[in-house]
C-alpha cells in the first residue's frame, strides 16, 4: 500500500478506536488520508441528540453497531432534514412549488445556525461549508 501507486482516502475512520501500540495495525494503514469533519461531542446540542436518538434505539430495539449510537453522520443528516424542511416551508410560504428545486437550494443560500453536527453555513451554490480536520497516519 505504501508503493506510491495509490492513495486511500478515507471519512471518519481515524474516529475508530484504533490501538496506536498494534506496530502490524499502524503499518497496514500507514499513508491513509483521514477526513474527519470537526465535532464537539461536549457541545449540548449534540449531548441531547445524541441521548435521544440513544433512547430510541433502545425503545424500539434496533440493533447498535458501536459505542457512539448517534455517530456524525446521524447528526449530519438530522441537520440536513432541517434545513430542507426550512426550504419547504419557504416555498410553502412563498406560494411556490416544492418541485422547483432552484428556489429550494435558492433559499437555503446564506443559512448559518448551530445544528447538531455543528456551525453550519451554507454558501451560494446551497452546498455546506466543510469544518474538517485531515489526518494522516504515519508510524513513528
Amino acid at each position: 500500500m505504501n508503493n506510491g501507486h495509490f492513495a486511500f482516502i478515507t471519512q471518519e475512520f481515524i474516529q475508530a478506536d484504533l490501538d496506536k501500540s498494534d506496530k502490524d495495525l499502524i503499518q497496514s494503514i500507514e499513508g491513509v488520508i483521514d477526513l474527519e469533519p470537526l465535532l464537539d461531542k461536549s457541545d449540548q446540542n449534540y449531548i441531547s441528540f445524541s441521548e435521544r436518538v440513544r433512547t430510541i434505539v433502545d425503545e424500539q430495539q434496533y440493533p447498535k453497531t458501536g459505542k457512539d449510537v448517534a455517530n456524525l453522520v446521524a447528526a449530519q443528516m438530522y441537520d440536513a432534514v432541517l434545513l430542507y424542511a426550512k426550504a419547504l416551508q419557504s416555498a410553502v410560504n412563498s406560494n411556490y412549488g416544492i418541485e422547483d428545486g432552484e428556489r429550494l437550494v435558492e433559499s437555503m443560500t446564506g443559512n448559518e445556525w448551530t445544528g447538531m453536527s455543528g456551525e453550519i453555513s451554507i454558501d451560494d451554490a446551497g452546498d455546506r461549508r466543510g469544518n474538517v480536520q485531515v489526518m494522516n497516519i504515519q508510524k513513528r
